[in-house]
C-alpha cells in the first residue's frame, strides 16, 4: 500500500441547488482521487475532496487511522441515498396530508359560497333585471362590453341606460358597444350614441349582431333567458364569461366605428 501524503486537487464540483452537500456532477479532482484510492488501496484523509466523503465513496480505514479506503459505488449508494429517499418519503407524506386538509376546506368553502354566488341565476321581471344591472355597473372595475341585435333601441330603455353609462364612463370605465348597421338611421339611438361617445364610449356596427349580452370586466355577464319576455340569465361561470368575451372581441375586430356627427 502506497502512503501518499500529497495534497488532493482542488474540488470544483457543481453543487446541487437542493442539497449543497451533494454534487450535481463529479469534478475532475474527485474522479482522479477516487481512481488513486482504488489503485493504492487507501489515501490519507487530508487528500480526500469533501464530495467523496459526502457520497460515502471513501470511509475511514479501521486498520490504519488517518487513512481512507474506497467503497464500491453500489455500496456507497445505500448510505448516500438513504437520507434523501427518506426525505422524499416524508415530503410525499406531507404533500398527501396537505392535499387532504385543503380538500376539506375546499368543500367547506364551496358549501358556504355556493348559495351566495351561483354560477347561473335566472332573473325575472324588468325591476329585478334593472337592479342586477345596477349592481354589475357599480361593481365594474375596468370595462363593459355590450352587444345589441336588431335596429334602434326603445327610447325608454336608452333613457334608463344613459345616466348609468355616463356615470361609468366618467369614473374611467371603458365601454364598448356593438349594434347592427340599421341603428345608423335611428335618430333616438344616434342621440344616445352621441352623448356617450362624447364621454369616451366606443360604438361599432356590424351587418348582423347574433346575440344580446353584456359583460362586466371578465367575471360577470347577462344574457337573455331563452325567448321568455323580461327574463335574463346572470352568468358568473368563468368559462362562459370568457367565451362571451372572446365572441365579442372577435366581432369587434370586424365592426365599423360609428361617428354620430357624420350620421
Amino acid at each position: 500500500m502506497k502512503d501518499d501524503h500529497s495534497p488532493s486537487p482542488v474540488c470544483d464540483c457543481r453543487e446541487s441547488p437542493s442539497d449543497r452537500s451533494i454534487p450535481e456532477q463529479p469534478c475532475e479532482a474527485a474522479l482522479a482521487t477516487y481512481r488513486r484510492a482504488l489503485t493504492q488501496g487507501s489515501l490519507p484523509a487530508a487528500a480526500a475532496p469533501p464530495c467523496l466523503l459526502s457520497l460515502h465513496l471513501l470511509i475511514a480505514d479501521q486498520d490504519s487511522p488517518g487513512h481512507l479506503i474506497p467503497v464500491p459505488p453500489e455500496t456507497a449508494s445505500f448510505a448516500a441515498l438513504a437520507p434523501i429517499e427518506k426525505a422524499i418519503v416524508e415530503q410525499r407524506r406531507t404533500l398527501r396530508s396537505a392535499r387532504a386538509t385543503l380538500a376539506a376546506f375546499e368543500g367547506l368553502y364551496a358549501e358556504v359560497h355556493r348559495p351566495e354566488r351561483p354560477a347561473l341565476t335566472r332573473l325575472s321581471g324588468e325591476a329585478v333585471i334593472s337592479k342586477a344591472l345596477d349592481a354589475g355597473v357599480s361593481g365594474c372595475r375596468a370595462e363593459v362590453r355590450t352587444a345589441h341585435p336588431g335596429g334602434g333601441r326603445p327610447a325608454h330603455v336608452l333613457a334608463e341606460s344613459l345616466p348609468r353609462d355616463l356615470n361609468n364612463l366618467r369614473r374611467g370605465i371603458r365601454q364598448r358597444t356593438l349594434y347592427q348597421h340599421t341603428v345608423r338611421s335611428d335618430r333616438t339611438t344616434l342621440a344616445y350614441i352621441e352623448q356617450v361617445t362624447a364621454e369616451g364610449a366606443e360604438i361599432r356596427t356590424l351587418p348582423e349582431v347574433m346575440d344580446r349580452f353584456i359583460v362586466f370586466d371578465r367575471d360577470l355577464a347577462f344574457i337573455p333567458y331563452s325567448d321568455v319576455p323580461h327574463t335574463a340569465l346572470r352568468v358568473r361561470h368563468p368559462a362562459l364569461v370568457r367565451f362571451l368575451v372572446r365572441h365579442f372581441d372577435e366581432a369587434w375586430s370586424r365592426a365599423v366605428p360609428v361617428r354620430p356627427e357624420r350620421a
